[in-house]
């Protein structure tokens, strides 16, 4: 009897020492998935801030596009009035000065 006595009482010992192992990597286990959890909410919170800062700038390249084509036009319609000015100071210099034509040629 005092052998099985022995053998239960060293068995209890190290199936308890596995538990405490075991609760030991559990707890390991836990605090590398709280981590992960963190990491990954840290993640999410720089993707949504990353989501802000890209919706602005395609907000910003609207606005710009959309002043390029209002600068575009006015530019146009400059070149057009300086090209109607030219015409007008070529007419006015012909009739001021009849035949330069002729004698550059």
């Amino acid at each position: 009897h005092e052998k099985i006595d022995n053998q239960n009482k060293t068995q209890e010992p190290s199936s308890f020492l596995k538990r405490v192992e075991e609760s030991k990597k559990l707890l390991d286990s836990q605090s590398r998935i709280d981590n992960l959890v963190k990491q990954l909410q840290a993640y999410e919170s720089r993707e949504k801030d990353l989501r802000g800062l890209l919706q602005n700038n395609y907000e910003e390249i609207k606005s710009l596009k959309s002043r390029c084509s209002i600068i575009e036009r006015q530019n146009n319609k400059s070149a057009e009035e300086l090209k109607d000015l030219m015409s007008f100071l070529e007419q006015k210099f012909d009739e001021n000065f009849p035949g330069h034509d002729e004698k550059s040629t």
